[in-house]
């Protein structure tokens, strides 16, 4: 009856009393927060379930899927989590479900048993109901998608009710019942059978509540109704200000879970390692639930606390059948504790591990820890289990250590998002994440930003990933409003947001992959544009370098040696591959090196014999044997250097012929061609290149224009007013027009033709016109001289002059339009992916072929992209082979490249990748300065210094040719080297 009265008070009413509103209040009849339990009915049962639950590896992740078949996926992954469990029951499945457009419109008495929902649709569970057609998703980064009025939240508060059935099983009669949400976003009451059970927050953390007195009997053939109420918007939400998408409803698993009268409800492990580690003390602190049986002073002369440890990993040595018991390693008994023991009230037991394997990232050694509970004739009355590893860490003057030994977290942050299901997980997704994240040398993750499902943790635990844990508190949007006074200084909100801490450190509290906890994002103060590659790269345990003699090889692990990995070597001259093969070298301790001279390598009498202008040398590190994230030949590293120069480099020059070529004038045009097999029709009144055949087929459409523009990515606008972005737009950089000062003819022979343009880059507001005021307003000069040589060799010697106050430059180089045919690139560069200067060192030097298409990087919201750095030569052709090929000239260095059907215009213009739309030519960028994307944040300009481009004179040339399937980009730039 009390329950009844205070869930009157307590759930929603026509008293006014809103108490999704009411930050101290944030729980009714929650249970404490515990471990993850898994109600275990022996000691062989809990050994055969994780033996089962960790067989996970490489081929799940092969399962994951991103599509609509994610929904059926994530209810399979639900009933796997409990599968051989018998004292726990998923109510996972598909639900009855209403959305009410505010809490005022909820359908009266719907929790009732009566309550007639056959007209109501169905919805996952779990699932977020804006990824099945209900309401709306949100995404904001700061700013609150609600009216900051803490606590208050819109009276338009879209409202999920929710109604499913279920009956306790026989197997069930006379133990406990507990109700279990893993996760509801963002608050929810409950009832059972019309009956109030319990109210919570937190929209990451569980909330359980004891159900046994609401429900019916399992000897009973009526069903079981569970009501739950779920509001969009709650109190919590100002807590729960994370930069990702807002998504509402029951997002994780539900679980009724059985116990015994006297049960285990909930245990601490922890390992005190030996100085020199050879063994571990072991202490398991214990809590019992006897709240309906007896006293907490009998509960020792009625039962008997036990535990043990298996060592989980020599389970799967053996072929056939294995006898789990049989990996006993540790017994821990029952530890009297002294009198006035402070803190904890539970029981304490202790044990000694002899011979610990230890847990680390690069070696991830676990054991099952296995707690009895038994009557006082030794027969088992409960069981619970979990996955531990031993561990010491620790710290030393700037140094993180595990197990004594100095780390580096390799890391990156984690959402729990999925595109098709928002918030709810599926277990081969969550391994495919590990995967990709173990196959590109990260160690360590981040929650970000707040505690994820559990299951995740165990998956961490089994491949081996250093954690930060993360509490479910960030108020960022706070710090935008100088009138409210922040919750971190405000005693009213203490209770909820230290209810979060404890909620998360006491559900994890067990896991070795945890090495830090944080207290939450951005609450206390006020996507990158990398590939993974350069993620792998970085982070890569072996590296090498080069220094005038010798090449070094340092194994950067803090635990493996090389032992298990097999050492490639391939040489490469020009983008040609000269030679490879096996690298023997010895086995290199953790933290080692081994070094080679490197003229008594294999590669050597292939340096000698090369004729090549640059030789480049690749180390490569390749696993020989399989591991739970990846197949053996999983290449862990790979490194290229470039080896000395045999001769200093010359400028490239034209090797000219006699042959005779044709210049005419035809009105404002003058039209330059040799015989039929190229012509270049030139606009005198502009400088453009109208045109441009190849034996007949048109290639170019018009070009080559000046180009300091790019379309700006989220880097370039991270920090508001101080962004690269305002800077840009504050200089008028984004709205220059190129008109054309002059255009005149310097030379004409038999043999070439030489044509001046000169550029004026100027305001568009200026009308298009070159007034006097308009030239002494001029941002940017540009000095343009084509020399055209009778072979169809262009070269353009390019002198750039920009006014000295402008801010960075985007870009310095020219533009383009091809046809939109010439869609095969080739090129000898950086490559095969994506990089820039800032973001280049893990795409090798080579010779790549990529169709334009395949160019783009389809990022969510389009900006700069697709480009290739530090190119020596690059060819456009259509499929029959006719095309352009474009390199440096000269003493000009490699270039950066870029070819796309989307314009810089309309990269600029779209907000989503899918608003693209293609334009009616290639536009090709050939820079010879291009600013950095940046990165290490993406709230500030924060290119390095040394990858801006500073506004001032630059110069530079690039030549031009035609090409036919005859010819080849390789062929004519071997035929400009002096050798």
């Amino acid at each position: 009856m009390a329950s009844l009265i205070v869930g009157q008070l307590v759930f929603p009413s026509e008293n006014g009393y809103k108490v999704w509103e009411d930050p101290s209040f944030i729980k009714w009849r929650k249970r404490d927060p515990h471990v993850t339990l898994r109600c275990h009915d022996s000691v062989e049962g809990s050994l055969r379930y994780w033996y089962e639950r960790n067989k996970v590896n490489l081929s799940v992740s092969n399962a994951a899927v991103w599509n609509d078949d994610a929904v059926q996926s994530a209810l399979g992954s639900a009933a796997f989590w409990v599968k051989g469990l018998p004292f726990v029951k998923s109510l996972s499945g598909y639900w009855k479900f209403l959305l009410a457009p505010n809490p005022a419109a909820v359908p009266k008495n719907f929790y009732e048993s009566a309550f007639q929902d056959s007209d109501w649709e169905t919805l996952p569970v779990p699932s977020n109901w804006q990824m099945h057609g209900f309401d709306r998703p949100i995404y904001t980064n700061i700013v609150y998608p609600i009216p900051l009025d803490p606590p208050h939240v819109p009276t338009d508060n879209p409202t999920g009710c929710y109604r499913t059935y279920f009956q306790i099983p026989k197997e069930w009669k006379g133990r406990r019942i507990l109700l279990h949400f893993e996760a509801v976003d963002s608050a929810f009451c409950a009832w059972i059978n019309g009956v109030p059970i319990g109210y919570s927050q937190d929209s990451r953390l569980p909330a359980e509540f004891e159900v046994t007195d609401y429900c019916y009997s399992c000897d009973s053939d009526k069903k079981n109704v569970l009501a739950v109420q779920v509001f969009r918007w709650s109190d919590g939400s100002y807590l729960e200000d994370q930069d990702h998408w807002w998504l509402s409803g029951i997002h994780r698993d539900v679980l009724l879970l059985s116990k015994p009268q006297v049960f285990i409800a909930d245990y601490f492990f922890k390992s005190n390692l030996a100085g020199n580690f050879s063994y571990a003390d072991i202490e398991v602190e214990v809590k019992i639930d006897c709240s309906r049986e007896t006293s907490k002073d009998k509960v020792l002369t009625n039962f008997i606390i036990e535990a043990a440890l298996y060592d989980a990993g020599s389970w799967y040595n053996h072929d056939g059948n294995i006898d789990l018991l049989s990996s006993n390693v540790a017994n821990i008994r029952l530890k009297p504790f002294p009198t006035g023991t402070l803190g904890f009230h539970g029981y304490m037991l202790v044990g000694k591990l002899e011979k610990p394997k230890l847990w680390s990232a690069e070696q991830p050694n676990l054991y099952t820890l296995v707690i009895i509970l038994k009557d006082a004739s030794g027969n088992i009355v409960d069981c619970e289990s979990c996955l531990v590893g031993i561990r010491q860490v620790s710290k030393a003057p700037k140094q993180l250590l595990f197990n004594g030994h100095p780390v580096v977290i390799r890391g990156v942050n984690r959402h729990e998002h999925h595109p098709r299901l928002g918030k709810t997980n599926i277990e081969s997704c969550m391994v495919k994440d590990l995967v990709v994240m173990k196959q590109n040398n990260i160690n360590a993750v981040r929650n970000s930003h707040y505690p994820q499902h559990p299951r995740w943790y165990e998956l961490c635990d089994l491949f081996g990933m250093y954690m930060i844990d993360e509490a479910n508190i960030e108020t960022h949007g706070f710090d935008l409003s100088g009138h409210l006074k922040h919750p971190t200084q405000e005693p009213s909100w203490a209770a909820a947001m230290m209810d979060r801490v404890i909620g998360m450190v006491e559900r994890d509290k067990n896991h070795a992959c945890i090495f830090s906890w944080s207290l939450g994002n951005e609450s206390g103060y006020g996507p990158n544009h990398s590939a993974s590659a350069e993620v792998k790269y970085v982070y890569q345990p072996i590296k090498v370098s080069l220094t005038e003699t010798m090449i070094k090889i340092k194994n950067t692990n803090f635990y493996e040696t090389t032992e298990g990995m097999e050492f490639k070597w391939a040489a490469h001259g020009d983008g040609c591959e000269l030679g490879c093969g096996i690298l023997s070298l010895p086995v290199i301790e953790p933290q080692g090196s081994y070094e080679i001279e490197w003229k008594s390598g294999p590669w050597y009498p292939l340096w000698v014999s090369s004729d090549a202008e640059e030789i480049f040398l690749t180390i490569t590190a390749k696993l020989l044997h399989s591991k739970r994230w990846v197949e053996a030949g999983h290449v862990v590293s790979s490194t290229q250097v470039q080896l000395p120069a045999k001769r200093d480099t010359l400028p490239h020059i034209i090797k000219t012929k006699d042959d005779v070529l044709s210049a005419e004038i035809l009105g404002d045009n003058i039209r330059i061609s040799q015989q039929k097999l190229w012509e270049i029709t030139l606009n005198m009144k502009t400088g453009s290149l109208d045109g441009w055949k190849v034996e007949g087929v048109p290639i170019m459409k018009n070009g080559v224009f000046p180009c300091f523009w790019r379309a700006p990515t989220d880097n370039d606008k991270g920090g508001g007013l101080s962004s690269y972005y305002s800077s840009w737009k504050a200089a008028d950089m984004d709205d220059i027009v190129f008109l054309t000062e002059s255009c005149t003819i310097q030379n004409k022979t038999e043999h070439l033709v030489k044509i001046l343009v000169v550029y004026l880059g100027i305001h568009k507001g200026e009308n298009g016109t070159l007034t006097e005021l308009a030239k002494a307003d001029a941002l940017i000069k540009m000095d343009l001289l084509y020399t055209i040589h009778s072979s169809g060799d262009i070269i353009m010697d390019s002198v750039v002059k920009p006014i000295s106050n402008l801010p960075p430059l985007p870009r310095v180089g020219v533009e383009f339009h091809l046809e939109k045919s010439v869609d095969q690139v080739r090129w000898y560069g950086r490559g095969p992916f994506e990089c820039y200067p800032d973001r280049k060192a893990a795409a090798h030097v080579g010779v790549y072929e990529q169709t334009v298409d395949g160019m783009h990087v389809p990022y969510i919201v389009p900006g700069e992209s697709g480009g290739r750095a530090d190119v020596r030569w690059v060819t456009f052709q259509n499929k029959d082979g006719y095309g352009i090929y474009a390199s440096t000239y000269g003493i000009s260095p490699p270039m950066q490249m870029n070819a796309s059907y989307y314009s810089t215009a309309e990269l600029d213009r779209a907000t989503r990748n899918e608003e693209l739309i293609k334009g009616d030519y290639i536009e090709v960028h050939l820079d010879h300065k291009h600013m950095g994307i940046g990165g290490d944040d993406s709230w500030t300009p924060c290119v390095h210094e040394k990858y801006l481009i500073p506004a001032v004179p630059y110069s530079f040339s690039i030549r031009l040719c035609p090409v036919t399937a005859a010819t080849s980009g390789q062929s004519i730039y071997k035929s400009h080297l002096q050798n």
